[in-house]
């Protein structure tokens, strides 16, 4: 499909300028793209900063391409191909929130305005500006921050050479547009999950999302208390009064719904964007549950939980006990995430690794972490999952954990010790004399013999030094583990998978 296209170094506004030579109707896909604008306008009339070295590009596009049923949808599915764009060149799978904000990590990276053009009473076509901060991240609003492709995902795009590929990719998905089911599936591929929590800025109510419904707009259900009588409400306009509760207070609260134990925390972020664990919460205590509600209402975060969750029979335990604090209890989704570069079906992957991988993956785009890397979950199950050196996830193993291999030895050996995960695992330099000793000592120590080989292999399948590869070591045993590499470099790091799951939930998992 053909199209023109101009770049300019400057300009005041490329869709004002688009708009300006189609009063009497558009006849050709016409494309402007600008290094920076003077007078760049967002949505509602807002200006938009058009810093240099950012995308800034407008696309009209003749009326044939709409009709009555698909023109009211045109925001949101210019929001799902452009957020698909941006999963494809930067490796990020941003979040949509509604109707067509781009955000990765919870921070804007792209704003969308569609205008319809009319003559008279008749619609002569539709003008696209998209403004993409590929390398500067402009102020917003105190309330409401930007981030950058290069800051976020650590990956650098040109401006010129991205408006051009942009205006390609939408020229060719213009076809697309041909139901609202499918248009809708676009923005639904990158937006928000069900059950996020919104709050009416007014009354200052909670609502759920349920979706988008056939016309565009975002439905959402009142959280009622007994009694309490308020409907579902449509919200069909930008200015709508609702607030996402993830980025209210930049709180979240979170959980990793484990096989062996249950971890809840209150989550904050750093000035990087990296996610920091304020405080962990006890939810068999009453004292500890009150604390958390108290936490919850000073830091006025939202009444639910964001969980990860691999033991459906805990989660509703969880659920059961948060709810006793009007608190709700939501399980993350897989859906479409950070880790894009992989060689295997996401969806298979289990909740807990994907979210693991999501905090490795910011931490390399923030310049914290290396490639090529090993993921290393030690708790229940022993995890390894594997990076290359150039980010590819390539797949991973799962095996015993070092207390499942001593229950197994335990319940095996009619006279062995009965040990479990409680016994003592400190390592020793000395080869055990009692039985207890040399069945926590096998254990752990088949565990560092595991891992290693794992890192001499990944090793040479990336061409690089043993040593050069990255090993990230989580999880109830990961110190134990860790003092066995003596100086042999290991990065223990805590609340792994808890981090994780508070960037899927930032990222409307």
């Amino acid at each position: 499909m053909s199209f023109e296209y101009r770049w300019l170094d400057s300009c005041e506004s490329t869709s004002r300028l688009l708009k300006s030579g189609q009063s009497k109707g558009f006849t050709v896909i016409e494309c402007v793209a600008a290094g920076t604008q003077t007078g760049g306008v967002g949505r509602l009339g807002s200006r938009w900063e058009s810093a240099e070295g950012n995308l800034h590009l407008s696309m009209a596009v003749p009326a044939r391409y709409f009709n009555r049923e698909t023109l009211p949808l045109t925001p949101l599915w210019l929001g799902g191909k452009v957020a698909q764009w941006i999963e494809s060149r930067a490796g990020v799978a941003p979040c949509l929130k509604w109707p067509n904000d781009i955000l990765i990590d919870g921070q804007k990276v792209a704003g969308l305005l569609c205008e319809a053009v009319f003559h008279g009473q008749e619609l002569t076509g539709v003008v696209f500006g998209i403004g993409i901060n590929l390398r500067i991240a402009p102020a917003i609003s105190a309330a409401y921050t930007a981030g950058s492709i290069l800051d976020l995902a650590g990956v650098s795009l040109t401006s010129r050479d991205s408006s051009l590929d942009l205006a390609e990719f939408l020229t060719a998905s213009l076809d697309s547009m041909v139901s609202a089911s499918q248009m809708s599936a676009m923005w639904s591929r990158f937006g928000i999950r069900f059950g996020h929590f919104w709050m009416s800025r007014a009354e200052r109510e909670w609502y759920t999302m349920n979706g988008v419904e056939t016309g565009g707009g975002m439905l959402l259900s009142p959280v009622k208390a007994a009694g309490e009588v308020r409907e579902e409400i449509t919200v069909t306009s930008a200015n709508h009064g609702y607030e996402w509760s993830v980025l209210m207070s930049g709180n979240l609260l979170v959980a990793d719904v484990g096989n062996s134990r249950t971890k809840l925390a209150l989550m904050g972020w750093s000035e990087s964007g990296s996610p920091e664990i304020l405080r962990y919460y006890e939810m068999d205590s009453e004292a500890g549950l009150a604390a958390l509600r108290q936490a919850l209402d000073d830091h006025d975060s939202a009444p639910v939980a964001h969980a990860v969750s691999v033991n459906p029979a805990a989660f509703n335990v969880l659920r059961d006990r948060l709810a006793g604090i009007g608190v709700a209890t939501r399980e993350i989704s897989r859906g479409a995430c950070r880790v894009t570069r992989s060689d295997y079906d996401l969806n298979v992957i289990g909740i807990d690794r994907l979210a693991a991988l999501e905090w490795v993956y910011q931490q390399h785009a923030l310049a914290a972490l290396g490639w090529p890397a090993m993921v290393v979950s030690l708790g229940t199950a022993t995890t390894i999952d594997v990076i290359d050196g150039g980010g590819r996830h390539l797949g991973g193993l799962i095996g015993l954990g070092i207390g499942s291999m001593l229950e197994a030895l335990s319940g095996r050996g009619a006279l062995l010790p009965k040990l479990t995960a409680s016994a003592d695992l400190r390592p020793s330099e000395e080869w055990p004399r009692s039985s207890h000793a040399a069945m926590t000592q096998a254990c752990v120590r088949t565990t560092v013999a595991w891992i290693r080989d794992e890192r001499r292999r990944l090793a040479s399948t990336c061409g690089v030094e043993e040593r050069s590869v990255v090993v990230v070591l989580h999880g109830g045993f990961a110190a134990t583990v860790g003092s066995l590499f003596g100086d042999d470099p290991v990065s223990i790091q805590e609340g792994v998978t808890l981090r994780g799951a508070a960037i899927l939930a930032r990222n409307g998992r």
